[in-house]
């Protein structure tokens, strides 16, 4: 995923990157269990840094799209994200996937979220 896409909010020290990574993956984990995926034995794996909280859920959608792509519209309300808007980012032509750029936004809203829950908390 391209660098210029970033989950990390600016007033975030970066002590606590970790702990949002976290945060965001269990998220993400929850959003998703409605997919059936291969149970994760490493958890810690997947949020130790950026690149591999954005691998696991590129590798999220990846699932979805070729084994359950009618439930898309289902993760899209679990994410919380408009389907007609995103269905519009996804049709743009940048030269990405549908994979990478669906991954992109999913991201970003979980990130979202978290953050405000714990601005907001």
């Amino acid at each position: 995923m391209p660098d210029e896409i970033s989950i990390i909010p600016d007033q975030l020290p970066e002590r606590d990157f970790k702990d949002f990574f976290k945060s965001i993956y269990f998220q993400t984990k929850k959003d998703f269990s409605c997919i059936p995926f291969p149970e994760e034995i490493n958890d810690e794996h997947h949020y130790s840094h950026a690149s591999a909280l954005e691998q696991y859920v590129l590798n999220r959608v990846r699932h979805l799209l070729q084994s359950y792509p009618s439930m898309l519209g289902r993760i899209l309300y679990s994410v919380d994200l408009p389907e007609a808007s995103t269905r519009r980012k996804l049709a743009e032509d940048n030269g990405e996937t549908e994979e990478i750029k669906l991954a992109q936004i999913i991201l970003k809203r979980e990130a979202q979220k978290v953050w405000l829950r714990k601005t907001l908390s």
